[in-house]
Parts: C-alpha cells; sequence; structure tokens
C-alpha cells in the first residue's frame, strides 16, 4: 500500500471548509430507544450491510414515503 502524502495547509483548510458547510446542511434528532430495541436495530443494520444511522435514516424514508406517498429526498 502506497504511503499517504501528508496534507498540506491549503488541503486542511479547504476540508474544514467543506466539513463545516456540510455540517450545517443537517439537523441533529436525538431520539432514545430502549437497549434491547437498539441492539436489534443495529443487529438489522449490520445484516443489510449499512451503519446504524444509515439504517435508520432509510427506515424513516420509507415510512414518510408510506404515510405520506411523497419521496422524501425530493427536495421540491
Amino acid at each position: 500500500m502506497p504511503d499517504k502524502k501528508p496534507k498540506s495547509e491549503e488541503q486542511k483548510i479547504a476540508q474544514k471548509q467543506y466539513q463545516k458547510k456540510y455540517m450545517s446542511s443537517l439537523e441533529t434528532i436525538h431520539y432514545r430507544f430502549p437497549k434491547a430495541k437498539k441492539a436489534i436495530i443495529s443487529e438489522a443494520a449490520e445484516t443489510a450491510g449499512l451503519s446504524l444511522n444509515a439504517f435508520v435514516d432509510r427506515a424513516v424514508d420509507h415510512e414518510i414515503e408510506s404515510v405520506l406517498g411523497k419521496d422524501p429526498t425530493d427536495q421540491n
């Protein structure tokens, strides 16, 4: 495996700027699961090959589409 080149100061600044812009486009929702439920959600996410966050995000998208008949990824 080739050695990674250290990032230049310009690259570090650009990366921080991008991350700040990206993070400002997100909302945070805190949700509490019973421990047993979190374990089963984590298991399902792992089985699906997804992170826990991606799995919950897809589940929410599916429910929105089911209830509202709207594509939650459509920003219009």
